[in-house]
């Protein structure tokens, strides 16, 4: 019989606690972004040994930094340094502007991205006005038209006189008809259309109210006239499909009525986009008071410049706003493919340089990895043993395997020495990689010890997740050396008793 036994002296176990605690500290810095002052470096990497680096890094700049075109970009791997200028490997534009980066010490002025500081910021202004429908009216042959007349409010027509200068209450009314007594100087008219329909012997008794009238006017309406420019403006009603006005019933105008439309329309200006709107024959407009807004904010209506001609509305501001404006550039994205970068597995460092400033800069850990092709596997039957360890049972069925080889350099040599021992040759293999609800739920394997683990998944693995992963797994590989530390120091394997037997 050949026994075997694996002890552990209290030297050998610090130093595994030891080990664990340094492994635990480079699982979390094997990625990470890194502020410098507000700017934030974020790398998205996509790695094939042997293969150039793909992925996307990107630079994130806070309102009103502004950093130089001709900073450069160091990519440090274990086979070497690669540098670049940032304007040659990004696609947006330069423009002209004063460099800053919080909590860096960079002046000066040029070509770069970010934001503008300046004092001359346009902003928007927004505002409403209304439409005004011109109405035409007037009276016939009157001499009168120099005097001043005050208010005249008319309900439903207006009284006409008779050549002798009777006055009469029946009033003969054609089809929708309005009449509004011309005045040189109007303070305000009430007018309400009358839709009757009448006939020419029709007389219709209305209630005419007159509120104050100065001069009195005679009114003559000859009924042939009437006629004729009823059939008339019936006529030219049936050739351009217009509704039915009564402009031409009085013959002379000699003032003008504008009603409002029900909407306001809303706009928005600012000092280099002028405000334009084309009004209709007939038309006018006029500002909403109060309506001017910057933002949320009610400012006062001089804010704007609102004109009104025979071409329509044309508003303007020269509103500005003290403060920085974006060059377009808030977030630069350097496309890692395009450049031709080729790094062996290991440690990369990334930092955006300035002269002798660094203004940012980040590291990330570049793992190599071997995907085996779908093979007849075994599926799994779970059986719990520790909080977070399962055996497996193994029954036929196919399974796809992924695995992931140890980077000896993160393992200690301690830690590497008890799992070589227990499990020989040490691969972490995965059987189980699939989406449910929303969730990526994959398995950690190492014999016949499971780790199964659930992750945010927004339908790629981005490199927050590979980290996320790759620290379950570390922490995977801990779990199973302290499980086999405390099976007890004089635990024995008999090796005959290993291995098949026939029914």
């Amino acid at each position: 019989m050949v026994k075997r036994k694996v002890k552990m002296s209290l030297k050998r176990k610090y130093f595994l606690v030891v080990g664990f605690t340094v492994l635990l500290i480079l699982g979390f810095v094997s990625y990470q972004n890194v502020f410098s002052g507000r700017v934030i470096f974020d790398i998205d990497t996509e790695y094939v040994e042997g293969e150039n680096l793909g992925g996307v890094l990107r630079l994130s700049l806070s309102e009103g930094e502004f950093i130089p075109a001709s900073s450069v970009i160091v990519f440090e791997g274990v086979d070497g340094v690669e540098e670049f200028y940032l304007e040659d490997i990004v696609s947006e534009e330069a423009v002209e502007g004063v460099f800053f980066v919080e909590g860096v010490d960079i002046s000066g002025d040029g070509m770069g991205y970010g934001f503008v500081e300046g004092e001359d910021v346009a902003s928007e202004v927004s505002f409403e006005f209304m439409v005004l429908v011109e109405e035409e009216s007037g009276v016939g042959g009157g001499s009168g038209g120099g005097a001043e007349e005050d208010v005249v409010e008319i309900e439903d027509v207006v009284d006409n006189e008779s050549d002798e200068g009777e006055e009469s209450e029946a009033v003969e009314v054609v089809e929708a008809v309005e009449v509004v007594e011309a005045v040189e100087v109007v303070e305000a008219v009430e007018v309400v259309e009358v839709a009757e329909e009448a006939t020419e012997e029709e007389a219709v008794e209305e209630e005419v109210v007159e509120e104050e009238i100065v001069e009195e006017e005679a009114v003559e309406v000859e009924e042939k006239k009437e006629k004729e420019e009823k059939k008339e403006k019936k006529e030219k009603k049936e050739k351009n499909g217009e509704d039915e006005k009564d402009e031409g019933l009085v013959p002379t105008i000699t003032g003008q009525v504008f009603l409002d439309l029900d909407d306001s329309i809303s706009g928005k200006v600012s000092r280099d986009s002028p405000f334009v709107y084309s009004l209709a024959e007939g038309e006018s407009a006029e500002l909403v008071s109060g309506s001017v807004r910057i933002g949320s904010e009610v400012v006062d209506d001089d804010y704007i410049n609102f004109e009104v001609d025979e071409d329509g509305v044309l508003v303007s501001s020269d509103y500005v706003s003290d403060g920085f404006s974006s060059s377009g550039v808030s977030v630069l994205e350097i496309d890692l493919s395009a450049i031709g970068l080729n790094f062996s597995a290991g440690d990369l460092s990334v930092s955006l340089v300035y002269g002798d400033e660094e203004i940012v800069s980040l590291s990330t850990v570049l793992e190599g990895n071997e995907v085996v092709e779908e093979d007849e596997g075994e599926a799994v039957d779970e059986v719990v043993v520790g909080d977070n360890l399962t055996v497996v049972n193994e029954s036929n069925v196919s399974v796809s395997e992924e695995v992931l080889e140890v980077v000896l350099d993160n393992v200690s040599e301690e830690y590497m020495d008890v799992l070589i021992g227990r499990f020989g040759n040490v691969s972490v293999e995965t059987t189980v990689a699939e989406v449910v609800n929303g969730r990526l739920i994959r398995n950690y394997k190492v014999g016949k010890y499971e780790r199964v683990a659930s992750y945010d998944y927004e339908g790629n693995v981005t490199a927050s997740l590979e980290a996320e992963m790759e620290n379950d797994r570390i922490n995977f590989l801990m779990d199973l050396v302290q499980m086999i530390l405390e099976e007890g120091e004089d635990s024995e394997i008999v090796d005959e008793l290993l291995g098949g037997s026939a029914f």
